[in-house]
């Protein structure tokens, strides 16, 4: 799990158990594992979190306490879909805090599985109010190959031509840029294309940039001023710092931000980056220990029983990366778990927190309330709709140098609409860059 990530879930902890009217005399606990985008790292997982004994055997009892209420995941459509089959079993909720697929919400095959925010591909049809809005008509299509990419592809496809917009390429590549293999002959014609459309997922955001390197480098020809616009909705500050954006042979990067708070600067990245590695390595103990079921080997860390403070600009750079949505989710399981306790207490007429079943969360997760999370604004409707606006950044200037530039926004206009709303002096900034560079 990224270093911002874990913080994010760990200070959102540290704030509910601080909080004496939030689940009074409870005191939440937590288990953070990374299952490396691996589905057999995926089930070794489930199988440690579900047993409470020393072994990883589920169902047993022999030594390791715990009272898992609630299991909360970012990862994608795949690993929600194993995650909840082995879940439901035991009716656990499973809250995700990804864009995952439409699937998910059928309740009659995942009744246990919670979405926070919208269902992926939510902001396609305001990629291309973009495009035509700058007048964009012949784009390239990237993604990983997967499910989802293959879904990406084809919608979109399907969304570019209804709009007078040409796909001249359409392209799938490993989730690895380790393994990375690009058939070269459709990216012949990548000079007619202006701007990329790429699907980005958890692990595969710096693999776009690489490709477009690559090829900038392999097929002779094609020119600078290549524009890469992104699906993903996380700060790019830390995963584009560790590129050598000098090299890299396109204009920007375009991606979508829901409205937040501050966020983090980039010449700040390394003093931040190193804080955080620090934080990590002060407040955690860590050992590695292989139980006599298993030939796994697992690194267990436990948190050291009182954390350092930390300064609140310091908390809202590390929420902002991600736009508070780790941080808001725990909030929100939170509440619900505190509502649940409520209920349960005034059943029972006591003043004595009562022992807390998982099953016994469902009720209170399926309040609309709970979806409810954002401290600035609603992100998702009655529907599960998103029902807030978008920010639309360029990542990269034309000197190479990385920061951020705030291009406009996206405002929400039914469902499945947007308007674009531009800011002047950006506009200003890439009509100038046109003119001087011919990038578009």
């Amino acid at each position: 799990m990224e270093h911002s990530k874990m913080l994010s879930f760990i200070l959102a902890i540290q704030e509910i158990n601080q909080d004496s009217q939030l689940l009074p005399n409870i005191t939440l606990g937590y288990t953070i594992y990374d299952n490396y985008g691996n589905a057999g790292q995926t089930s070794d997982t489930l199988q440690d979190l579900l047993s409470d004994g020393e072994a990883s055997v589920p169902n047993y009892k022999c030594g390791r306490l715990r009272s898992l209420l609630a299991v909360l995941e970012g990862t994608e459509t795949g690993f929600s879909i194993q995650i909840s089959s082995m879940l439901g079993i035991y009716k656990i909720p499973q809250i995700s805090y990804n864009f995952v697929s439409q699937i998910l919400r059928d309740k009659t095959q995942f009744p246990f599985f919670y979405l926070m925010l919208p269902d992926e591909g939510f902001q396609y049809s305001g990629m291309v109010k973009l495009l035509l809005h700058f007048k964009w008509t012949l784009v390239g299509l990237i993604a990983i190959d997967t499910e989802k990419g293959e879904k990406f592809l084809t919608v979109l496809t399907s969304m570019l031509i209804k709009n007078g917009i040409a796909p001249v390429i359409s392209q799938t590549f490993s989730p690895t840029v380790s393994d990375l293999f690009v058939n070269h002959h459709p990216f012949f014609k990548w000079s007619k294309a202006n701007v990329f459309l790429y699907a980005t997922e958890i692990r595969s955001i710096n693999a776009g940039p690489v490709i477009l390197n690559f090829l900038h480098n392999t097929i002779k020809g094609p020119p600078a001023g290549k524009i890469l616009m992104a699906t993903t909705l996380s700060d790019l500050t830390f995963p584009l710092s560790d590129l050598e954006i000098s090299e890299f042979y396109f204009h920007s990067i375009i991606s979508f931000l829901l409205n937040g708070k501050q966020t983090l600067d980039y010449h700040q990245y390394n003093l931040f980056h190193s804080y955080m590695k620090r934080f990590k390595k002060t407040s955690f103990i860590c050992s590695q220990t292989k139980d006599a079921f298993s030939v796994i080997v697992w690194k267990r860390c436990r948190q050291r029983e009182k954390l350092q403070a930390r300064p609140r600009q310091m908390k809202d750079q590390i929420l902002s990366l991600d736009n508070y949505i780790i941080y808001n989710t725990i909030w929100a399981v939170a509440r619900a778990l505190h509502a649940a306790l409520l209920t349960k207490s005034k059943r029972r007429n006591t003043l004595k927190s009562p022992r807390l079943r998982s099953w016994q969360v469902h009720s209170f997760l399926k309040n609309s309330e709970f979806y409810n999370i954002s401290i600035d604004g609603l992100y998702l409707d009655e529907k599960g709709d998103l029902a807030v606006d978008l920010n639309v950044v360029s990542w990269l200037s034309p000197n190479k140098s990385l920061h951020r530039v705030d291009l406009g926004s996206l405002e929400k206009r039914g469902s499945l609409d947007f308007k674009f709303m531009f800011n002047p002096k950006a506009l200003e900034e890439l009509d100038k860059l046109n003119k001087v560079g011919k990038f578009f």
